[in-house]
Parts: C-alpha cells; sequence; structure tokens
C-alpha cells in the first residue's frame, strides 16, 4: 500500500491527532494516527473514536516510513522541526503491507487471556461458521 503521512502541526496544545496522520488507501477511510492524550493507551476500552487507529510509536513509525522510501533521518528531522502541516507521498515504487487485525479476544505475553467488548459484533457472526479449532479437533 501506499502511505501519506501527514505531519499535524497545530495551534492547539492538544490536537486529537498528535503530531502525525498516516492515511492508507482503503475503502472504509480508516487511518492511523498519533496521539495527544498517550494515557488512552491503559485504558481498558479504547475504542473511542470510528474509522481511526491510534498508533503508540508513531514518531518511529513515521520515521521508518519515511526511511524505508529513501528519506533520511535529517530529512525526518527538518519535517519536525517544521511549524507548517505538510503531507509527505512516500515513495510509490516502496509498497507497505498493512493488516488490520480486530480481536475480542487474546492471549497477552503473561499468559493471560483477555477479552474485550466486541465492538462490531464480529464474534457473533463467527458462531455461525466453522472454527479452525473445531476443523483440527475433528481427528
Amino acid at each position: 500500500m501506499n502511505f501519506l503521512i501527514g505531519y499535524v502541526k497545530s495551534q492547539e496544545k492538544k490536537n486529537a491527532l498528535g503530531l502525525y496522520k498516516f492515511n492508507i488507501p482503503n475503502t472504509q477511510s480508516i487511518y492511523l494516527h498519533d496521539t495527544s492524550y498517550p494515557v488512552l493507551f491503559n485504558k481498558h476500552e479504547r475504542a473511542l473514536s470510528s474509522g481511526c487507529v491510534r498508533v503508540l510509536e508513531s514518531k518511529s513509525l513515521a520515521l521508518a516510513l519515511l526511511q524505508y522510501s529513501g528519506r533520511s533521518e535529517s530529512q525526518f528531522n527538518m519535517f519536525s522541526r517544521s511549524k507548517k502541516t505538510r503531507t509527505i507521498r512516500l515513495n510509490k515504487s516502496k509498497k507497505v503491507p498493512v493488516e488490520i487485525i480486530y480481536q475480542s479476544a487474546w492471549i497477552n505475553d503473561d499468559g493471560e487471556v483477555n477479552y474485550r467488548f466486541d465492538i462490531y459484533e464480529y464474534d457473533r457472526e463467527q458462531q455461525n461458521k466453522v472454527s479452525l479449532i473445531s476443523a483440527y479437533n475433528n481427528n
């Protein structure tokens, strides 16, 4: 996918998008963005907006994408110091695969099962389908 990186400068101290917005081609208008409120990453329920995904290390992602596209860290620093909002289109020949995975249950690094409310009700749809687990257990 081709990325557009928007470096957001705002007169406001707390811009809801933070400093970086990552546009990715898709039909649902989903984009990735930074946040001015990193404490939101500590919340149990994090579905606080629609159509976007907060990125914890957005500055690192922006730098990695720009470097992958052939730009230098000094160019990144120059963009970062700028006082104006800018959009940077990545090199079209450098495709970046993006997969967004929706999970309402997972196992964390400590082996604990985590559950979250299924806001899109995808789990209900899956109940009517044969799961991989049941397919493997039918020996």
